[in-house]
């Protein structure tokens, strides 16, 4: 990871390295690293994760096959039994199929993680995607946040990001709902390092966004 700040001789000059601990860091900001598929991969299941969208429609995967099953299940008893009233007995007979519904509880969240997975590799495989990966710049300025690298370059207003997120694995700053710069967090050299550079960053986002409320 490189920390650029006025000039790549004033950070890589001991006597002159930003230290996080005791001053905020200079501007403009930017960072440098390789983005990976596996960057990418975190991003998508993170995104999964928390979509509202996204969330209601696993939460429908989950829940309406062991209901459906135990709404069959009840049934199949309900007729076995009906003739000579021993229900108890029926049920019994038919409890092995009872562990459907949390076999499939226990089975869904780790199928859907791998389809994600299995979904990301095959749209990756659908070129060569020299823009998406590789060593990419990230730059953020009151003004705007950049991402750069050897095929091209693309700058969002402050004003137009949707919101930055801090995880422990990694810094998404959302420039839509769909879509966010990936910054991991191997890119600094320690954790004070990674927690400044989101800690300013949110303030920019925030910023920018009173900028806007002000406008209007």
């Amino acid at each position: 990871m490189a920390w650029i700040g006025q000039s790549v001789v004033r950070v890589l000059t001991p006597m002159n390295r930003w230290n996080p601990e005791h001053m905020p860091p200079p501007l403009p900001l930017s960072v440098s690293f390789d983005l990976t598929k596996d960057d990418l991969t975190f991003f998508n299941l993170y995104h999964c994760a928390k979509s509202p969208t996204a969330r209601r429609q696993f939460r429908r995967s989950l829940l309406l096959p062991p209901t459906i099953w135990l709404v069959l299940w009840f049934t199949l008893v309900f007729f076995a039994g009906r003739e000579d009233g021993s229900w108890l007995q029926k049920s019994r007979n038919l409890l092995p199929l009872m562990l459907f519904p949390p076999l499939y509880v226990a089975w869904l969240p780790w199928a859907h993680r791998r389809a994600i997975r299995r979904a990301i590799d095959g749209m990756i495989g659908e070129g060569d995607n020299r823009r998406l990966f590789g060593q990419r710049t990230v730059t953020a300025t009151p003004a705007y946040i950049s991402d750069s690298g050897a095929h091209g370059s693309s700058s969002t207003a402050w004003s137009a990001v949707e919101r930055v997120v801090r995880l422990d694995e990694a810094i998404l700053v959302y420039t839509s709902a769909l879509s966010a710069e990936v910054i991991p967090r191997r890119a600094f050299l320690s954790a004070i390092a990674f927690d400044s550079f989101a800690s300013a960053l949110e303030e920019m986002r925030t910023q920018g966004s009173k900028r806007v409320t002000g406008s209007d």
